[in-house]
């Protein structure tokens, strides 16, 4: 059909016409292998006295190089750097805003993990203030002497001797997995666990598995 031009093939004296394409002749020291779009030249050798023709060798396919994604997780026994925040008002059930949430971070990468999954766990916190944030703000007041117990007053609210003690801490940079209470420890380790499954995650995802 006017319009149309097959692709050349390699060693090919003609060709088909459209749609068929594909090799009809072959050059001198070329057989024909195939039939149709898919025919081809390939070389001619002897072999036990009749004619063998080699088809040519497929074509390489080289799979795209996918990059590494970058490991943000420290390995047990290594010092985990926290954000760097500073507190400076009160906040406390049913607040919001930026401070709420680098809050729930500090929270989290303190070990104090807000939650384990979804809203509020490491990498997904939110701005708002509800009880898992609470929960956790009153065990980094217990284990860090700020309240007595759970009904004291002050317990779930950053206040003024809560944030003290939080911008204290918040000035050394980094948070060791020596001398924290084993409870904080298995916090900081599921905290960083759900990193691990949202990063692999993230990589099935763009490997398109």
């Amino acid at each position: 059909m006017r319009g149309y031009i097959c692709s050349s093939v390699s060693n090919a004296a003609t060709l088909n016409s459209y749609p068929t394409c594909g090799a009809a002749t072959c050059n001198s020291g070329y057989g024909l292998s195939g039939s149709g779009s898919t025919a081809t030249c390939g070389a001619v050798s002897s072999s036990s006295g009749g004619r063998r023709i080699i088809a040519p060798p497929p074509p390489i396919i080289t799979p795209p190089v996918t990059a590494p994604l970058p490991v943000l997780i420290s390995p047990p026994g290594m010092a985990v750097t926290p954000p760097a925040i500073r507190f400076t008002r009160t906040i406390q059930f049913g607040s919001s805003g930026n401070d709420v949430k680098n809050l729930q971070r500090f929270l989290n990468s303190r070990g104090f993990a807000v939650a384990l999954t979804g809203p509020g766990s490491f990498g997904r916190e939110t701005a708002y203030f509800g009880p898992a944030t609470k929960m956790a703000l009153i065990k980094f007041q217990l284990t860090n002497g700020v309240i007595e117990n759970e009904t004291a007053s002050g317990a779930g609210i950053l206040g003024p001797r809560t944030r003290a003690r939080m911008n204290e801490l918040a000035s050394s940079q980094t948070v060791s997995f020596i001398g924290i209470g084993a409870q904080a420890k298995l916090q900081l380790l599921q905290s960083l666990m759900t990193q691990l499954v949202q990063l692999l995650e993230q990589l099935r995802q763009l490997r398109g598995y």
